[in-house]
């Protein structure tokens, strides 16, 4: 079933919060340079760490196991990444249009969570309630979006 939920952030904040109409769902910390942040959805704690200089790839941590989750993989030419998780499962991050505006993460089986910003606010339509895809993909549209001078 279809589910709409929103995200907002304060103009010169650095946290995204994560609800509903009836509460708060979760919440996503940007760390100071944008290349980790830690991440919260209902009882799911993550910490997100992008590596190194040339073919960043980013790395999705279980905060209280340190067990590695997934990873994900940026195609900065195409508008898009690949999430991959610790069951092998595969997810593709696509910008629908060029202000990076609207994005989605998709299956085999389609689409499985759409996302839209103006400014500072969102929407996320999900078709699944894994927290770890909804973290992800905000986390990956504020890094791509500030690499790119977006301001995410």
């Amino acid at each position: 079933m279809e589910k709409l939920i929103y995200w907002k952030r304060q103009y010169f904040g650095r946290t995204y919060t994560i609800f509903n109409e009836d509460a708060i769902l979760g919440q996503l910390s940007i760390g100071l340079f944008g290349k980790n942040a830690n991440g919260e959805y209902g009882d799911l704690k993550v910490m997100f760490s992008i590596k190194g200089i040339f073919n960043r790839p980013m790395y999705i941590i279980n905060r209280e196991t340190g067990e590695l989750m997934g990873s994900a993989k940026f195609n900065f030419w195409r508008r898009k990444g690949i999430i991959t998780l610790a069951d092998h499962s595969e997810y593709i991050l696509r910008y629908w249009n060029i202000w990076r505006s609207r994005w989605a993460i998709s299956d085999s089986n389609g689409i499985q969570i759409n996302y839209s910003k103006r400014f500072l606010k969102g929407n996320i339509t999900t078709m699944t309630d894994n927290g770890l895809l909804i973290l992800t993909g905000l986390f990956m549209n504020h890094y791509l979006a500030n690499r790119n001078g977006n301001n995410g």
